[in-house]
């Protein structure tokens, strides 16, 4: 196909032949887009509290690489950063690592049998663009960082790479753990042309590709820019670093400061003094900072020495020295001495930053940068992660100083409050719960809604795109009017037949309001919908409606322009199609201008048609007289569900199961009806172990249990007892959801949810998910071992409607398509009991006499 007009690769790229499709690499040229044709080159700033994530392949789709090429260039003014990482354990413990360490590019991998290193260039750390090139090919590794290479041999056997799935540039997730970093840290700077074979990665990124993430608490930052200093931030008066106090004799600490309170404590240290045991501040206290120094805590005397300032809440600069005897004070280069007549302290073992041990309440609210202690620049990357830190102390570019700006800190509406060191969420009338209001009270649906019995057609809340952004909203859910289907109905504030032409009347127009839909609600639910409809009518007498010159309407799709009644030709109605419009010559009933009553009315069904929000009306007066009249009837919008149901096995044996791809992150559901006692019914086993895993299963005629393992590797067990029987033949639904505080497990009506902690993490999952069961090797691990014998449906991950049917290639004989339970209706005699087994039945007589 590459050499075919297919080929649209720009003059300098190189065209790849998928077979399928064909892709341009744009790696060596400085073009980017989809046929490198784009003279641009896309510049990502990472700030030391960022990075890049690139999903390589989804993990059924695994395959070894025998050639592989990681690229980029960058450009720092910070050492000891990592700059790319890629590991996996398939075949043996492999990975390739880039950091910038003691100012060279410091690269280090293992292929399984032996590690291999390369140090390369110098000087990386001045603010110079810098090209660094790994590139595996077969037995052999090259790396290139500008004008310097090295030719690596793979020592051992395995010769080709298999990554996981994620790789990580500019950073990663828990770096301390990742064998072959020389750096910890984040990187801090600028990326461009970051290539992973023919992958434009930062390119992907700006488009909105989903195997690419940013992950960081600042926006990402697409532009080139210059980082010269990592502020720190202090979120609450609590929070402080303590850093550990070598010499007693000495003390030199400078910083500078930005507080968003006019008082404040920043600094704190005990001192030990011939008087006794005593402590030393620095505080800030509206148009002065002091030094203050109370050589025994028994007494009430205190040494202080102060410097006025201008604006308690700007930046400022502070070098404290104690030496000889004498403080030196410095406030924004303005000196301040003071001799201590003969006292003398000895430091304690613990320097505070940001906080006083005395009163904690009242510390530092802000941000910190340049931090130097006895001459040692303190590198925040470093001590933000260390376990000097106490509260919540971050890196955000002092942008979130106040932590109830940061993003999705309190969600859909819930009021956000400073509580001593954390924040709380107020999600009363949000129609949300959890501890910052992500998770919805109401179902999705109102095919959810009939899952759960409800049967009576009225209004009920849903909430359209679940724990989305979108708030609850009324509906009308209709049960009965479609078999095996729901409709959802949308009311709308415009009556039937409105006069909206006559001779009188002036030119105007309507906007139309939706029952708690904005238009972007409206286009979700059609969206998501297996197909929409809204009615529209206009009656007239001697009122032509002329569409598109006198008569349109706006729709809820970025206010499309439509001017038909219903879908046909633009400037048309329905009956044109058939030649059956008032007057051969008209395209609508209406533009014959009769001296009757006559209607023309259609449906929309497209998309971009549906959800009218606008109406406008022109009186053409050289055509209306005192008789004319127009009226218009616009129907509400009638949405018909996608059934996420359609898609229903039958177990019956308990060692059958069904292998699909497996449930990475985001939520999921699924419905299941046994008789059984005991039954593994979803399961994603750790790729390794104490790996994210989880499975829900079966316990107990009233119980189910959940297990999953964190990303910390605990495990934890959820039981969750309901008031329904659960095997008693009947459907159950189950939901999973969860955010980075709680994970939320629903069986029906009942709720429980499980609080994680900080440094816990629920998924990402990789592997293989289990329907039903799963292999012996792995279930006979875990406590419940057999498989469900009943049925199971409607698998749907983050709104994606799973096809089980195309992924049972094994246990075929033991699977059945749909389900129909052999006990319905009841084949047995003479009153006795049907033992419901899934594909066949067991009678239990009253007398087991009877039978003979």
């Amino acid at each position: 196909m590459c050499h075919t007009r297919q080929n649209l690769c720009f003059k300098g790229s190189r065209c790849i032949n998928h077979y399928y499709d064909i892709s341009c690499d744009c790696f060596g040229t400085k073009y980017e887009g989809e046929h490198c044709d784009i003279y641009t080159a896309t510049v990502l700033t990472l700030r030391g509290s960022s990075y890049v994530s690139y999903r390589i392949y989804d993990w059924k789709d695994r395959i070894h690489s025998s050639v592989t090429r990681i690229s980029m260039m960058f450009k720092t003014n910070y050492d000891d950063s990592a700059l790319f990482y890629a590991s996996g354990e398939s075949l043996k413990p492999q990975y390739i690592a880039a950091s910038v360490k003691n100012h060279s590019a410091y690269i280090e991998m293992d292929f399984g049998d032996g590690v291999m290193t390369a140090v390369l260039g110098q000087d990386l750390t001045k603010h110079y663009w810098h090209n660094l090139t790994i590139f595996h090919d077969r037995n052999q590794v090259t790396a290139i960082l500008d004008d310097h290479l090295k030719i690596m041999e793979i020592p051992g056997e395995v010769h080709n790479l298999l990554f996981d799935p994620e790789i990580y540039f500019g950073g990663g997730p828990n770096l301390s753990k990742r064998k072959g970093l020389a750096s910890n840290n984040n990187f801090v700077g600028s990326l461009k042309y970051v290539f992973y074979n023919d992958i434009s990665v930062l390119f992907e990124l700006k488009k909105g590709n989903p195997k690419v993430h940013y992950i960081g608490v600042l926006e990402e930052e697409f532009t080139e820019s210059e980082v010269n200093v990592i502020p720190i931030t202090f979120s609450y008066a609590k929070s402080h670093i303590w850093w550990p106090m070598s010499n007693v004799h000495t003390l030199d600490l400078k910083f500078d400061f930005k507080s968003s309170k006019a008082t404040a404590v920043l600094a704190y240290s005990e001192v030990k003094t011939s008087e006794g045991l005593g402590f030393w501040e620095i505080r800030l206290a509206t148009d002065r900072l002091s030094f203050e120094l109370c050589p025994d805590v028994t007494s009430n005397i205190t040494h202080s020495t102060y410097i006025r300032i201008d604006n308690p809440t700007s930046w400022h600069a502070i070098h404290l020295t104690y030496e000889h005897n004498e403080i030196k004070f410095v406030v924004d280069f303005r000196h301040e001495v003071t001799q201590l007549y003969g006292l003398s302290f000895n430091v304690g073992d613990k320097l505070i930053i940001g906080s006083s041990l005395k009163a904690a309440a009242s510390g530092l609210v802000g941000c910190l940068r340049d931090l130097k202690i006895n001459g040692v620049e303190i590198e925040p990357r470093f001590l933000v992660k260390s376990e000097r830190v106490v509260g919540d102390v971050s890196l955000d570019n002092c942008k979130y100083v106040d932590p109830c700006k940061k993003p999705n800190t309190c969600e859909h509406g819930g009021k956000c409050s400073v509580k001593d060191d954390g924040i709380q969420c107020e999600c009363k009338d949000t129609g949300y719960v959890g501890k910052n209001c992500h998770f919805t009270k109401f179902r999705k649906t109102c095919e959810e809604l009939a899952l759960l019995g409800y049967s009576k057609s009225d209004v009920y809340s849903i909430d359209i795109d679940g724990n989305g952004v979108f708030p609850p909203a009324r509906v009308k859910c209709d049960f009965q009017s479609l078999a095996n289907a729901t409709k959802t109905i949308v009311e709308h504030n415009l009556p039937s037949q409105v006069d909206v032409r006559s001779y009188k009347d002036e030119d105007f127009s309507f906007h139309i309001q939706y029952r708690e839909f904005s238009a972007a609600m409206l286009q979700e639910l059609i969206s998501h919908s297996l197909y929409c409809t809204q009615y529209i009518k206009y009656d007239c007498i001697k009122a032509p409606l002329e569409l598109h010159s006198a008569t349109w309407f706006k729709s809820s799709s970025n206010n499309n322009t439509v001017d038909s009644l219903g879908e046909v030709k633009r400037g048309t109605c329905p009956c044109a199609l058939k030649d059956s419009c008032e007057g051969s010559k008209h395209s609508c009933s209406c533009d014959a201008n009769v001296n009757r009553w006559v209607s023309d009315e259609g449906y929309f069904k497209e998309p971009p048609n549906l959800g009218i929000t606008q109406m406008y009306f022109l009186q053409q007066k050289e055509m209306l007289d005192e008789e004319s009249q127009g009226r218009i009837t616009l129907g509400p919008l009638e949405c018909v569900e996608t059934n996420t149901q359609k898609y229903v096995v039958t177990f019956t044996t308990s060692q059958s199961f069904i292998e699909v791809p497996g449930w990475r992150k985001g939520d999921i559901a699924f419905s299941f009806r046994t008789t059984g006692e005991k039954a593994i019914l979803l399961f994603q086993p750790p790729i390794r172990s104490n790996y994210p895993s989880f499975m829900v299963a079966l316990t107990g005629d009233y119980q189910l249990t959940f297990n999953f393992t964190l990303n910390t590797g605990t495990p934890k067990t959820l039981v969750i007892d309901t008031n329904r029987k659960l095997n008693g033949g009947e459907w159950h639904k189950i939901w999973i959801d969860y955010n980075e505080h709680h994970v939320r497990f629903m069986i029906n009506t009942d709720t429980r949810m499980v609080d994680l902690q900080p440094e816990e993490e629920f998924g990402p999952f990789e592997g293989s998910m289990f329907i039903g069961g799963a292999p012996t090797e792995i279930s006979k691990k875990y406590t419940v071992k057999q498989g469900l014998i009943g049925c199971f449906r409607g698998l749907v991950v983050n709104g994606e409607i799973l096809d089980i049917y195309s992924f049972m290639s094994v246990h075929l004989s033991e699977i059945i398509k749909d389900c129909k339970p052999s006990c319905v209706p009841n084949p047995c005699k003479n009153g006795a009991y049907c033992r419901e087994l899934w594909s066949t039945f067991e009678c239990v007589c009253k007398n087991r006499w009877a039978h003979l």
